[in-house]
């Protein structure tokens, strides 16, 4: 709990982040009567934080309509891609190259690329102290709406079903705060395909986005 104790003597307190940390630090098995203590200093300086709640912008509303509404009713089609950008791959080496940590070369581990890029997301939302409270249930019910849609008849996606809800999430949560990153780009428009972004060969930011078509 020490992090929490260093966040609490900043001149401004980031009430996500200790949110987060005394979470974790639950998770963790921690103390219940640190726990409780950090709580009620929460509640005590709660008049004195103020977290930002960010409107739901042109963009983001764009995006989710898509995957609400347009995602999967349409046929995939390999042409749309620029072959200097994007590699096609098969389903087989897909569940490789998505999953594998120590995969091998010329291929970048796949969740760490992902993670790379989550982590600066939720750096601008413990700096900007952005409320993500309304974002996340929208999410929640965007991901309901997926699962409805994907069945074992589209064996590529139903078996990346938690990936792809990870993905979307990224992709919002970056169009939500605003955040612009090469990755993100491609990884909207391989789903706009009907593709499933699966890995990265080479090493980033050069290379290409590895897909494979989602609905085999």
């Amino acid at each position: 709990m020490l992090l929490v104790e260093v966040e609490f003597k900043q001149v401004e307190i980031n009430k996500v982040k200790i949110n987060y940390l005394i979470t974790k630090f639950k998770a963790l098995g921690g103390e219940y009567n640190k726990i409780k203590k950090f709580e009620n200093l929460m509640k005590e300086n709660s008049e004195l934080i103020k977290d930002k709640i960010l409107g739901f912008s042109e963009e983001f509303n764009e995006i989710y309509c898509f995957f609400e509404h347009n995602f999967l009713t349409s046929k995939s089609t390999e042409e749309v891609f620029n072959k200097n950008t994007f590699k096609i791959v098969d389903f087989n080496l897909a569940k490789v190259i998505a999953h594998d940590q120590d995969v091998d070369e010329p291929y970048e581990s796949w969740n760490d690329l992902r993670s790379s890029i989550s982590k600066e997301i939720y750096s601008i939302i413990f700096r900007e102290r952005i409320n993500i409270k309304l974002f996340e249930e929208k999410i929640n019910y965007l991901n309901e709406v997926i699962e409805k849609k994907i069945d074992d008849n589209n064996k590529v996606f139903y078996y990346f079903l938690d990936d792809i809800e990870s993905d979307i999430h990224l992709i919002l949560m970056a169009t939500y705060v605003k955040y612009s990153e090469k990755l993100i780009n491609l990884l909207l428009d391989a789903y706009k395909s009907n593709f499933f972004p699966c890995g990265w060969q080479g090493e980033y930011p050069t290379g290409q986005l590895c897909i494979t078509n989602g609905m085999y």
